[in-house]
């Protein structure tokens, strides 16, 4: 199933399933901001990324926000229907990969230092950790460091 994966880069027409991924996969309130309308104006700006398709359905998807030289993940993610076949490294190595070749020279991203799954794939493509966001994210009543990582993107194959 995962060779029927379709990755493509994001359309405006997007958004609204872009942005019930992202409520339905970010927990606690966190994607309060990831309206159709904020996914939009980003798409419009300076955002890009990739969506992750099967049988024309989103089933994920990544943002990012550049500046300059650089590029910062906003979000990452998959329809728990559809983990494990491969989508988010899919979708990351096309972002990576446009990125490259766009001329940026870095990525960063933060991510819940308690989502191993997670970790592990921007382990796998290259990403290494560079700090510490103290109590970034919200669970429930307590909170959870987020770790800050970069990948140079000229080590990037």
């Amino acid at each position: 199933m995962p060779d029927c994966i379709l990755i493509r880069e994001i359309r405006a027409a997007d958004a609204e399933p872009i942005a019930c991924l992202f409520q339905e996969t970010i927990g606690d309130g966190g994607a309060a901001g990831w309206t159709q309308c904020a996914i939009e104006n980003l798409i419009q700006e300076n955002g890009f990324g990739f969506v992750a398709e099967l049988n024309s359905a989103v089933i994920g998807a990544c943002i990012l926000l550049t500046s300059g030289e650089d590029a910062e993940i906003l979000n990452i993610a998959t329809d728990f229907k559809y983990r494990r076949l491969g989508a988010a490294h899919k979708v990351l190595r096309a972002v990576l990969l446009a990125s490259q070749g766009l001329g940026y020279s870095r990525i960063f991203l933060e991510v819940a230092e308690d989502n191993f799954e997670a970790k592990s794939v921007y382990q796998a493509v290259g990403f290494s950790k560079i700090g510490i966001r103290p109590q970034y994210y919200k669970r429930g009543t307590t909170h959870v460091d987020a770790e800050v990582l970069s990948l140079e993107l000229n080590s990037f194959r």
